[in-house]
């Protein structure tokens, strides 16, 4: 599920979808935070998700108490909801902290996208279907391609990018 900000102050952050690019050998992933005029590409590597992990991990203990820490189960359950739930950290972040938070993240100006497609795709992973929703954000310069994470529906995303983009979504 996604979470859209509905503040009544304009958010600077309107959403965030995870992913990768789309690519043969190697698929980095990014999480795409869409902001009212720009379509930021945050870098996901495994330091940060392991930051934000241990970062989740002591909020949970401080919340339970030092002595209390909810056992085994209940740390791996924050860990997992920590890693599913990555991508929601840069809604409460600024433009700015979310570009410098990776020497890779880089932004889109969304006055130089010209078209936005998302599809849901029937694709075989080693003989067995699975649905996967590609996203494409065409610029005058440079097409980006997109798989999304599995855990985000075509609705929810859709109307997350109509939001950003408008008519320019097909």
């Amino acid at each position: 599920m996604i979470k859209m900000v509905k503040n009544i102050a304009e958010p600077e952050v309107l959403g965030s979808l995870p992913g990768r690019k789309k690519g043969w050998l190697r698929s980095p992933s990014y999480t795409l935070v869409f902001a009212k005029d720009k379509t930021i590409l945050a870098r996901r590597t495994s330091k940060l998700m392991k930051a934000h992990a241990k970062e989740a991990r002591k909020k949970e203990s401080d919340k339970n108490g030092k002595t209390k820490s909810g056992g085994w189960l209940q740390k791996v359950k924050g860990q997992m909801h920590s890693h599913y739930n990555y991508h929601r950290k840069y809604l409460d972040m600024s433009e700015d902290e979310i570009l410098n938070e990776h020497k890779d993240n880089f932004s889109i100006d969304n006055r130089n996208v010209k078209k936005v497609k998302i599809r849901r795709r029937a694709v075989n992973v080693q003989d067995f279907p699975e649905d996967e929703i590609r996203l494409k954000i065409k610029t005058s310069g440079k097409s980006y391609k997109f798989i999304l994470d599995k855990n985000i529906g075509l609705k929810d995303a859709k109307a997350l990018l109509k939001q950003v983009y408008g008519s320019r979504l097909t």
